[in-house]
C-alpha cells in the first residue's frame, strides 16, 4: 500500500509544505519556521511527486503574486527620501541630509570580508 502524503500551509510563513499523511494526529510542525500546528485545510492529496510538485507550483504562485508589492513599497520608499531631500535648503539647514539622497552611490562592505583570509596568510 503507498504511503499517502498532503499538502498543508503555515499559518506563521505562509509556505505551502508536503507531509506524510497521519491517521493518528493532525498535528504536523513547519520546516521552514518549526512552528507547531494543527491541520486546517488541506490543499492537495496524493502521492509524493504530485503533493511536491503541486507545492511548488504554490508558492511560485505565491511568490510572484508578492513579488510587485514589494517593489512597489521600494519605489515608495524611494520617492518619499527623494521628495524629503527635495525640500528648500532654507527650511532644512537644522535636518542632517539622509545619506540615502546622495547621488554618489556609498561603498557597500561584504559581511563576509571579516572572515576571509587576505592574501599574505594564505602565503
Amino acid at each position: 500500500m503507498p504511503q499517502e502524503f498532503c499538502v498543508h500551509k503555515c499559518y506563521s510563513c505562509s509556505m505551502f509544505q508536503v507531509h506524510i499523511l497521519k491517521k493518528s494526529s493532525n498535528k504536523w510542525t513547519c520546516k521552514m519556521c518549526g512552528e507547531k500546528q494543527s491541520v486546517n485545510k488541506v490543499f492537495g492529496q496524493g502521492s509524493a511527486k504530485d503533493c511536491r510538485e503541486h507545492v511548488q507550483k504554490l508558492n511560485l504562485l505565491k511568490g510572484m503574486s508578492a513579488e510587485p508589492v514589494e517593489h512597489e513599497n521600494e519605489q515608495d520608499n524611494k520617492n518619499k527620501k527623494k521628495e524629503l531631500c527635495s525640500l528648500d535648503n532654507d527650511d532644512c539647514k537644522h535636518v542632517p541630509k539622509d545619506p540615502a539622497c546622495s547621488d554618489v552611490p556609498l561603498m557597500k562592505v561584504s559581511k563576509w570580508e571579516c572572515f576571509l583570509n587576505s592574501d599574505s596568510d594564505i602565503e
